[in-house]
């Protein structure tokens, strides 16, 4: 569609000039929409802006060098944060807290790709700007890290002060965002830090373990949080002791990390991790046992531009809460406990085969393959050596799918036996 659209541009130009073709007015922050009358209306109330299209904005000399470090570029890893097809726009603040996302609505007829846009928020004057917030994914991003992926953050902004905000699309390894979007402001109620509603939620995860290359997700329900403050909302940090009862996690010297904040916080949410060596795995971080935490909070402040993420904030120990930490094993490529496949096959093509225990399940399922007919005698044992269930089966020459009920075993690492004759075959596993 993208691609359509630019040759029907192309073909245009060659028919009309290239004169026809221009720039936005608001390509540069010197010609910045003014977007005031969003702003003052009634708590709850949400104006509706635009559609603006960012098609054939650009970048320029203008623009700022700073304050999008949040951006995601190039792969969603935020390693090379870039300015692609920036739009402006400026308001002044009134005292008031304000939520602002792109979106989708009446009036686009073709919606940015993958609604994928980036905010940075500024004070001062164009030239000289000063770096506020910014956002890469807001709150109304796709479930599962499924598109549609619109920016959206809160802040508070103080009387009198003017604001610009610029809008880019995503650049993902060269493909960039397009399109038309709504602007959405709508002025948020102030939750004080005592407030009784605030709640810290229920926090679980899926996985008690990451394998290589598998993910662990974490799930809140329940959150309430302040907020009152520059930056408020939840965030999850990442350490190598529990926090309970930590009211400061940032400062604490067992946190190495540390998720985006989500402002405002939706009640329901969840976070991720991929065990692929990126965050667990260096001399400095090595594998082994962490703990995931979610926070809340109100009054915090940016201690590291942009403040997008937990550990660039300072918080205000008596307007946060700190959850139950959940342990996690992370473990290294080649870990036992994550073996799987065949093992001690032998020439008769004896094994077992496609063994991988489901996280939170009483289930183990597997296959033995054999070239003979005959009886396999299956035996669990813990990591001693101790015998835990055993049972015997007849096969047909061929394979077949065997289930094993292990909901009278506790959680732990297991050896997996398989033996049919002189035959032997063992694979070690872990339940949850």
């Amino acid at each position: 569609m993208k691609k359509n659209l630019q040759f029907l541009l192309a073909g245009a130009s060659m028919l009309v000039s290239f004169s026809a073709i221009a720039q936005p007015v608001n390509d540069d922050c010197t010609g910045a929409i003014s977007i005031q009358s969003a702003f003052g209306q009634p708590i709850g109330t949400t104006t509706v802006l635009g559609p603006y299209d960012n098609t054939l904005a650009t970048t320029n000399a203008s623009d700022p060098i700073a304050g999008f470090e949040c951006f995601g570029e190039p792969n969603g890893s935020g390693t090379a944060p870039s300015l692609e097809n920036t739009l402006w726009f400026t308001f002044v603040g009134d005292g008031g807290k304000y939520f602002i996302e792109t979106a989708d609505g009446a009036g686009v007829t073709n919606y940015i790709d993958d609604g994928d846009t980036q905010i940075a928020i500024y004070t001062g004057a164009c030239g000289t700007l000063t770096p506020y917030v910014c956002n890469e994914d807001g709150p109304s991003s796709g479930a599962n890290g499924n598109p549609p992926y619109p920016a959206g953050l809160t802040f508070n902004t103080s009387p009198g002060v003017t604001y610009y905000m610029m809008i880019d699309g995503f650049n993902f390894l060269g493909t960039i965002s397009n399109g038309q979007y709504l602007i959405e402001v709508t002025q948020q109620q102030t939750v004080a830090c005592a407030d009784p509603s605030v709640s810290i939620g229920t926090a679980s995860a899926n996985a008690t373990f990451v394998c290589p290359n598998d993910t662990v997700r974490f799930d809140i329900t329940g959150v309430v949080t302040p907020t009152v403050g520059l930056v408020s909302g939840l965030g999850w940090v990442v350490s190598n002791a529990d926090l309970l009862g930590t009211n400061d996690p940032i400062l604490n010297p067992a946190t190495i990390a540390g998720y985006a904040v989500q402002n405002p916080a939706p009640a329901t949410s969840f976070r991720t991790y991929v065990n692929n060596g990126s965050l667990i795995g260096s001399a400095q971080v090595p594998y082994g046992t962490y703990y995931w935490t979610p926070v809340i909070f109100g009054n915090g402040t940016v201690a590291t531009s942009p403040g997008t993420f937990m550990t660039q904030l300072q918080l205000d120990p008596s307007c946060t809460i700190t959850g139950a930490s959940i342990p996690v094993i992370v473990y290294a490529p080649g870990s036992p406990a994550c073996a799987t496949g065949l093992s001690d096959v032998n020439s008769n093509g004896f094994g077992i085969s496609q063994l991988r225990p489901v996280p939170a399940t009483d289930e183990l399922h597997f296959n033995i393959g054999a070239n003979t007919s005959g009886s396999v005698a299956i035996e669990v044992t813990d990591i001693t050596g101790k015998s835990v269930t055993n049972l015997n089966i007849d096969i047909a020459a061929g394979s077949k799918t065997v289930t094993i009920d292990l909901s009278s075993i506790s959680a732990g690492v297991y050896n997996l036996n398989a033996r049919m004759g002189q035959e032997n075959s063992r694979v070690r596993f872990v339940k949850q």
